[in-house]
C-alpha cells in the first residue's frame, strides 16, 4: 500500500521524534487504560509526545473515549473538541476544553470525533492533514 501504513506504538514514547511520524491517533482505549492514568510517567510520556506532535504540525487525533481521556492529560486545553452530551458537562468543569457537539472538529494540528460512527472522516482528516507535510 503506498503512502499511509498504520503501526501500533511499540517504542519508548521519551524517545519518540516527532518528525518520524506522519500522524498520531488515539482509538477507544482500551480496559487497562486506566492503568496508564494511574502511572504518571506514562501519562506524563503521552502527553509531552501529542503536544510534541502538535508542535511539529503533525495531525493528533482521538475518537470516541479517547477525546476525554487526552483531555484530562490537559493536551486539549485551550482548543476546541468534540465530544457526546453526557459528557461535556462533568469533563468542562476540570479542564479548558472548548466542547461542541460536533461530529469532527479540527483546531490545529488536533482532530477529534464524538464518536466511533465518524472514524472514516476522523482518518481522511488525518490523510488531509498529513498530505500537506
Amino acid at each position: 500500500m503506498a503512502g499511509f501504513q498504520l503501526q501500533p506504538a511499540e517504542r519508548q514514547l521519551s524517545n519518540t521524534n516527532p518528525e518520524d511520524i506522519d500522524g498520531l491517533i488515539f482509538l477507544e482505549p482500551p480496559p487497562q487504560s486506566q492503568e496508564l492514568r494511574r502511572d504518571s510517567n506514562a501519562a506524563s510520556q503521552l502527553k509531552q509526545l501529542a503536544i510534541r506532535m502538535a508542535a511539529a504540525s503533525r495531525p493528533v487525533a482521538a475518537i470516541g473515549t479517547a477525546v476525554p481521556m487526552l483531555a484530562e492529560l490537559g493536551c486539549l486545553n485551550g482548543r476546541r473538541a468534540s465530544q457526546k452530551a453526557q459528557f461535556q458537562p462533568d469533563l468542562t468543569n476540570s479542564n479548558q476544553v472548548l466542547w461542541t457537539r460536533q461530529t469532527l472538529v479540527s483546531d490545529g494540528p488536533w482532530i477529534t470525533s464524538a464518536d466511533t460512527t465518524a472514524a472514516k472522516q476522523l482518518l481522511e482528516a488525518v490523510v488531509r492533514s498529513s498530505a500537506s507535510l
